[in-house]
């Protein structure tokens, strides 16, 4: 049996009729097995692709799809270029709000391939929506698997400046002082006021059980997951006011 060719087929027949053909999970979770490690780039490209084409048309859970996805990405071969170069492109703010963690998720695994590289990060520090979308989700989301993946994502940015060439006074053994201020994706998040201003309106207490607003128990969690991330970038800049009033 080809499984390729029947993945390939299958998702074609869906993506054709999503109301009147359903994945089929046993298919993928067996074509996931048997083919993903050892399936060649180009052929990884073009099912990603096709995932990425389908996923907006389907009319059930997408998780056997986004699973999918997210095994086929896994590579340290699949970067955040490749992730560029998908047709149709990825909608990146649309997947962190999406309502089904499994979309929040593999739109997660994504944007961690920008982590990797400077650069990558500063593309992604150069999108405000997609920044304000990744802290909202971060912040708000009540499925903790998402917040996770959420903190580890955006530290991941913070970090993927380069260091700076003063030595670094730690308060940290993992995260020395100074270590995110160069990159751009710590201006994005401490230095835009959009951004900054969003983080205290999701976190503020006063604003809880209001119209579009977290209730006062969320807007606990939400403080929490902030301070957890401040102490893991401590340093003396994060201590003084980002945004001059």
């Amino acid at each position: 049996m080809n499984l390729l060719g029947d993945i390939r087929s299958h998702l074609a027949a869906v993506a054709s009729d999503p109301a009147g053909n359903a994945l089929d999970p046993r298919l993928l979770e067996k074509f996931d097995r048997q083919v993903t490690e050892s399936i060649s780039e180009t052929d990884r490209d073009i099912l990603v692709h096709q995932l990425a084409e389908l996923l907006p048309t389907l009319q059930q859970d997408p998780t056997p799809a986004t699973t999918l996805v997210e095994i086929l990405i896994r590579p340290a071969s699949y970067t955040f270029d490749r992730v560029l170069d998908i047709d149709p492109p990825v909608d990146f703010a649309a997947g962190l709000k999406a309502l089904f963690p499994s979309i929040n998720l593999v739109t997660l695994s994504l944007l961690e391939k920008a982590t990797f590289k400077s650069s990558d990060a500063g593309i992604v520090a150069g999108k405000p929506d997609i920044v304000a979308a990744l802290i909202e989700l971060w912040l708000s989301t009540p499925n903790t698997a998402v917040a996770s993946k959420a903190h580890d994502v955006l530290l991941g940015l913070l970090a993927a400046g380069e260091r700076p060439k003063e030595a670094a006074t730690t308060t940290s053994q993992d995260y020395p002082e100074h270590y995110y201020e160069p990159s751009l994706m710590w201006r994005r998040v401490f230095r835009d006021k959009d951004i900054y201003d969003s983080i205290f309106r999701v976190c503020s207490l006063v604003s809880a059980g209001q119209n579009g607003q977290l209730g006062k128990r969320d807007k606990t969690v939400a403080q929490a997951r902030l301070l957890d991330l401040l102490v893991k970038i401590d340093c003396e800049s994060i201590r003084r006011p980002q945004i001059a009033k």
